[in-house]
């Protein structure tokens, strides 16, 4: 691993990330203010370029996830991926984005309780998923096309449609 690569990794540890992100993260979370004293962290997920934090604070449960701004690799893809959150944030397909911050390179979204894509996709069957995403990606399309309206909907009225 180059030098400048274990840098950037040590300085985007989860610790160190939360050291400089940890104020505007929690006034994210708590607009009105904090002040419950039960708060916990716990990563899902990290690596030299991203990572996936779950917090816990009372009642609210939240997940951040964080890109290195150091690699050029993973701005663009938060880019991509708040693109693709925007795109979805009106279809119940995914959590609602409660905040994020384009300086600090994370994304703060609402918890959703189950069992996460990475337990189920893996490198033996992500072209499986892949194919069957497309094929009902192929069929959505066409169903929305069909039942197409101006009023208000949800994505359990194009399903049951």
């Amino acid at each position: 691993m180059s030098t400048y690569i274990q840098q950037t990794w040590q300085d985007f540890s989860p610790t160190a990330w939360l050291e400089r992100n940890g104020d505007n993260l929690v006034t994210a979370i708590f607009p009105d203010g904090f002040s419950d004293t039960n708060f916990s962290i716990k990563t899902f997920t990290y690596t030299h370029d991203r990572m996936v934090l779950g917090i816990t604070a009372g009642e609210k449960m939240a997940v951040v996830k964080a890109f290195n701004g150091h690699l050029k690799s993973a701005v663009v893809a938060r880019y991509r991926e708040l693109s693709v959150l925007t795109a979805l944030e009106n279809t119940d397909l995914i959590p609602k984005v409660l905040a994020y911050d384009q300086k600090a390179n994370w994304i703060l979204s609402d918890f959703i309780e189950g069992v996460d894509l990475e337990t189920h996709i893996n490198g033996d069957n992500a072209v499986f998923f892949a194919h069957a995403l497309g094929k009902w990606y192929a069929a959505y399309t066409i169903k929305v096309s069909m039942h197409a309206t101006e009023e208000p909907t949800n994505w359990g009225d194009y399903l049951n449609a």
